[in-house]
């Protein structure tokens, strides 16, 4: 039986600003995210970013709902879903693998991602 690839997209305001969080996920793996407010735009980039073609619409599953809740509103989580990015630049893949890398709690620049990603001067696309 083929894994349901699901999607589901949440409309939300920071601060007065509009924002969003949207994911694409598979069993326990998440396999996109993006902070759009707009669905359509949601859809087209995670899709995209995942070379997913068709998906579900469905609830975040609990304990998903529950780790983003607790991401925004700053609590430290430990996440119970693997992340698994399909697609990406490899500048991208090597940004995402370093970012996996740094102990929860530690602060670097944007510079020193880039630094340890090969690329000394790449601290605007790292941000």
């Amino acid at each position: 039986m083929p894994t349901t690839v699901c999607f589901h997209h949440e409309p939300f305001r920071i601060d007065g600003i509009s924002a969003g969080i949207a994911a694409l996920w598979h069993d326990r793996s998440l396999l996109a995210i993006s902070l759009s407010p707009h669905r359509t735009r949601a859809i087209e980039y995670c899709l995209g970013s995942a070379g997913i073609e068709q998906f579900h619409c469905a609830p975040f599953p609990p304990p998903l709902a529950r780790d983003f809740q607790d991401a925004f509103a700053g609590k430290r989580v430990h996440w119970r879903w693997s992340a698994s990015p399909r697609g990406g630049t490899d500048f991208q893949r090597r940004i995402w693998k370093l970012l996996d890398e740094i102990t929860p709690g530690t602060t670097i620049s944007y510079q020193e991602l880039a630094h340890r990603a090969a690329s000394p001067r790449g601290a605007r696309a790292v941000g």
